[in-house]
């Protein structure tokens, strides 16, 4: 059977270029700029500004829309403000959504790049069953134990 489409990527990385190597996938994987792609990782307030940093800078053709959204660790304030940017991605969505498996359980998304270079998500599992089209998975050189 020729299976046709997107097939999963699986990219290692060390934990020094784990953020360029992100930044880079993106671009490499998603070109158009405002294609929708959910970053799946652990510590959402860092690597939301990272990737916002790399992305907003530069090349304003390479500019990309970058949100977080993440239910764990955030005052009411917060996730208010997060909340209201939501609702605009959803109900438009472009660009890069940055959370956790806790905030995106249960839901799916057509491009899904599942980020733990430092640390082992989990269930992880579960995050990889969440691509519909394209997933891209992007580990740290830590070996993955197979019980997850």
């Amino acid at each position: 059977m020729n299976s046709s489409g997107p097939q999963p990527e699986y990219i290692e990385c060390n934990a020094g270029n784990s953020h360029d190597i992100l930044r880079t996938t993106l671009e490499k994987n998603y070109p158009d700029k405002e294609e929708p792609v959910v970053i799946l990782c652990n510590n959402v307030s860092s690597v939301f500004a990272d990737i916002k940093g790399k992305m907003m800078s530069g090349d304003p053709e390479n500019q990309r829309n970058v949100i977080q959204y993440s239910i764990e660790s955030m005052t009411s304030d917060q996730r208010l403000e997060q909340r209201d940017t939501l609702l605009k991605y959803l109900q438009q969505p472009e660009g890069v959504l940055v959370t956790d498996i806790v905030t995106f359980a249960g839901m799916q998304a057509r491009n899904i790049i599942v980020f733990e270079p430092d640390t082992l998500l989990s269930p992880r599992r579960n995050m990889l069953l969440r691509a519909t089209t394209s997933l891209v998975y992007i580990k740290g050189a830590t070996p993955i134990p197979l019980s997850s």
